[in-house]
């Protein structure tokens, strides 16, 4: 089996990490969505009605904002800016090289990985299933990064 170059690893991993970068934002937009409800309500209304007005998810999403209950808003809101926040976090560490970002982010993705596959199993779905994948695959490239990493600090420590 042919080996696959490090550079190629290292430049898949960064794109990887970028697009968790994007999503950790939208985790943190998500949650503005929520801790606005009464204003984002209008917004998705609004939104709604010049993307296509049968485009009628956006206005239930709306409502379900407002239906959702105080406990429910508040652990919504505590997961988007936790997963937001713990994601854009790991992505400039690991972008910045500390190598103690790398076993921290091993367990994260780990955690984000298993999290993804109860929702998958309990409500599947194709985007679920893709942001799993992504997971994985960045779990797995952040592994191999870490090895290469440590073995060449170790090599320039003795």
């Amino acid at each position: 089996m042919e080996q696959i170059p490090e550079k190629k690893i290292h430049r898949t991993l960064i794109i990887l990490l970028l697009t968790n970068a994007i999503i950790g934002l939208g985790d943190l937009g998500g949650a503005l969505l929520l801790i606005f409800r009464e204003e984002s309500t209008d917004i998705l209304a609004w939104i709604s009605t010049i993307i296509h007005p049968a485009q009628a998810y956006l206005t239930r999403l709306a409502s379900a904002f407002i239906a959702m209950g105080d406990h429910v808003y508040a652990l919504a809101i505590f997961y988007f800016v936790s997963h937001g926040v713990i994601k854009l976090f790991l992505v400039w560490a690991l972008l910045r090289g500390k190598l103690w970002a790398y076993p921290l982010a091993i367990f994260f993705f780990g955690l984000f990985s298993l999290y993804q596959l109860i929702v998958l199993i309990r409500h599947p779905s194709m985007f679920d299933l893709v942001i799993l994948a992504l997971n994985v695959f960045v779990l797995i490239l952040v592994s191999k990064e870490y090895r290469t990493v440590r073995s060449r600090y170790a090599e320039s420590v003795n």
